[in-house]
């Protein structure tokens, strides 16, 4: 079992990085929600329930964070050799009952994480791109094609080749 430590290893880091990079950048979402309120481009419903889901998700992160920490503390301090992969835990073992919170905060804290996505449906579906293609010629920009978001061709003024 040993050999599979390493895969527990990069499974904690990309969690820490994602965590809390995730998290800064919720809670930066929120002040741009909070700040765009002036404008009408956000409503104070949003902005409470952006608020409301940036704190559970730093509280949940938190929790699992420094629960995993002080859970294999606890493990390793009664064991030789502290290379179990924590998935392996026992439930009679030291530490289990905080590796197991932490795991269900981890666990939250992503069912969060994908509820503060959702919050940017009806934002998200007001953007639009349009992509206009000119060809110089002889110094005169020619309109050559108009492209919307999904790459459908508006106008097109040069059909015949």
């Amino acid at each position: 079992m040993g050999k599979f430590r390493y895969l527990q290893i990069i499974h904690d880091v990309g969690a820490v990085l994602l965590f809390v990079s995730g998290t800064l950048y919720y809670w930066f979402q929120t002040f741009l929600t909070y700040e765009l309120i002036a404008t009408g481009k956000n409503s104070k419903a949003m902005f409470v329930i952006r608020l409301g889901l940036s704190f559970i998700i730093t509280v949940c992160g938190a929790i699992f964070l420094i629960g995993s920490v002080f859970a294999y503390d606890l493990y390793c301090e009664n064991q030789k050799d502290c290379k179990k992969v924590a998935a392996l835990w026992r439930p009679e073992e030291p530490g289990y009952a905080l590796h197991l919170l932490s795991n269900i905060c981890e666990w939250l804290a992503t069912l969060f994480f994908g509820l503060y996505s959702i919050t940017f449906f009806g934002e998200l579906q007001k953007i639009t791109v349009n992509v206009s293609c000119f060809e110089t010629i002889n110094g005169n920009k020619v309109s050559v094609a108009s492209y919307t978001l999904f790459g459908n061709v508006v106008g097109d003024s040069d059909s015949d080749g």
